[in-house]
């Protein structure tokens, strides 16, 4: 979702209904036994709901997640479709990322394996490059960035994605990355957001509780892992590494019944990088402005 966007039950319902017409018009046929499904089916609920269950602290907290799931999925969405008014064109890659979404499960609380989270990630991912005005397409690995627009000499950049459901498989998700990335110049992707699912609170004092949540946490995650990086990165088989986070939270005080707060950095280490990729990465990391970017 966007940054700061309130999204009201009306909106709800309303980007629902968008949707589905959206998938009518691209020929793309939603499974009724998928999630994406349920999520819709949750939106157009959230006026009834909204009846039932008139003020906020009488919202059951599970029936709040559930939404705050759907409207985070549906309005990745519906940017693509918002887009896809403006042009009338859609990218052959992302068409078939939302053919996964609309055919298989994505339970944002399981850390199960699922094509459709992988699927979102890789939108998300791409999404976040075309909202800093990039030229961004799919082919291989995943993502090419075209770096050309701040230094000629560097054309594509390659981002590997990765949806990290167990921290046991960071590693081999790492090394998959590296061998995607070979003879490329690119980063690896990874989204933490179903590792940190089951731990993370659900009630904060504020926004800034939760960011710093997530900050911490992946701070920590490349604390545990900063060896194993440092050596793909001393070897030359990526440049750096973009991770992120997303976590459901309700916020005392606030006036919606539950926010979806996503924190994203950058790691890397030009102190041992060859000097190639640090200048690729520096080049990189500027396009990133606003985010943090861990560098000794």
């Amino acid at each position: 979702m966007l940054p700061h966007e309130i999204i009201t039950y009306a909106k709800m319902n309303e980007r629902a209904q968008n949707l589905k017409a959206f998938f009518k018009v691209i020929n793309i046929i939603i499974n009724p036994s998928s999630t994406l499904a349920r999520y819709i089916k949750e939106l157009e609920s959230t006026q009834t709901l909204q009846i039932t269950y008139p003020t906020r602290d009488s919202f059951p907290l599970d029936a709040r997640i559930r939404i705050a799931h759907a409207c985070y999925v549906v309005s990745a969405i519906d940017r693509v479709r918002e887009r896809y008014q403006l042009t009338k064109e859609l990218n052959g890659g992302v068409k078939e990322l939302l053919r996964r979404i609309a055919k298989n499960q994505m339970d944002l609380n399981d850390s199960g394996l699922s094509k459709a989270k992988n699927a979102l990630w890789e939108l998300e991912v791409f999404r976040y490059f075309q909202d800093r005005d990039l030229e961004v397409r799919f082919d291989e690995p995943d993502i090419i960035v075209d770096l050309s627009v701040v230094n000629p000499a560097f054309g594509d950049y390659a981002v590997a994605c990765k949806n990290i459901t167990s921290i046991e498989n960071v590693e081999n998700q790492l090394s998959s990355a590296c061998e995607q990335l070979a003879n490329k110049f690119g980063i690896a992707a990874f989204n933490f957001t179903n590792y940190l699912a089951e731990s993370s609170p659900r009630n904060l004092s504020s926004h800034f509780e939760g960011v710093d949540y997530l900050s911490s946490n992946l701070k920590v995650l490349i604390s545990r892992f900063e060896k194993l990086f440092c050596k793909k990165l001393e070897d030359g088989r990526l440049d750096g590494l973009m991770l992120s986070a997303t976590a459901f939270f309700s916020v005392d005080g606030a006036s919606t019944e539950m926010d979806s707060i996503t924190h994203t950095c950058f790691f890397f280490r030009p102190n041992i990088q060859p000097e190639p990729a640090k200048e690729r990465f520096r080049m990189f990391s500027m396009l990133m402005e606003g985010q943090n970017v861990f560098a000794h």
